[in-house]
């Protein structure tokens, strides 16, 4: 384990560029890489099973992670105002990404979610300005406040029949061509701040009632 004996030691790596775990470490601490002034790369064993919140915030030169395929959540602030980061090559089956997980991750373009995906925590992509490959995976049943603040190159997004809110402001800043919103009894809230693009949902429909009064175009996906 990475813990706070550990913390010490590896805060004062500032001059290494590139950290790999190796296998036999099962978890690392929170906070244990905050600031690695130049890192660029780290590589994570697939025998870590736990990654406390904000390991690697304001590493603000790494641009690629590879994490362990067993991790079960994307803890939350885990690469906060990472600006730099282009790549994450993620688990295979985790189910949770927590609050401001990519916040400010300017460059990163893809986001590999699993259909285990259940719950994106609070603004977790806020700021991603370069983020267009988003595709949500269908158990997913809550988005947070803030999700996509200001993902302003996500162009088509599809939010599954699971989800059951859209919170207020989730899509603040974001240029839709287009949403898609399965669930028809989703509640949306007024302000979740969906001003431009087409408006997809059913007939009578919350999305539909959304898209009347923010004077949306709606296209119904009723058959026929």
């Amino acid at each position: 384990e990475l813990d706070e004996k550990d913390e010490e030691m590896y805060r004062g790596l500032y001059d290494v560029k590139s950290l790999q775990i190796e296998e036999g470490i099962t978890s690392i601490a929170e906070e244990i890489f905050y600031d690695a002034k130049n890192l660029e790369k780290a590589e994570i064993a697939d025998s870590v099973t736990y990654i406390g919140k904000c390991a690697f915030e304001e590493c603000r030169k790494l641009k690629y992670v590879k994490l362990p395929k067993g991790l079960k959540a994307i803890s939350g602030g885990i690469f906060d105002d990472c600006r730099a980061l282009e790549k994450v090559t993620m688990p295979d089956s985790y189910t949770e990404i927590g609050n401001y997980a990519f916040h400010r991750c300017h460059k990163i373009e893809e986001i590999y979610m699993p259909e285990t995906l259940t719950k994106i925590g609070y603004y977790a992509f806020s700021e991603c300005f370069m983020l267009r490959g988003i595709e949500l995976p269908e158990n997913l049943t809550d988005i947070e406040q803030g999700v996509f603040w200001r993902c302003k190159s996500i162009e088509k997004l599809v939010i599954p029949h699971g989800v059951k809110a859209l919170k207020t402001n989730v899509f603040v800043g974001c240029k839709f061509e287009y949403v898609i919103i399965k669930n028809p009894d989703c509640e949306i809230e007024k302000n979740i701040d969906l001003k431009e693009g087409v408006l997809f949902g059913y007939k009578n429909s919350t999305s539909e009632e959304y898209a009347k009064n923010a004077g949306l175009k709606f296209y119904s996906l009723d058959k026929g």
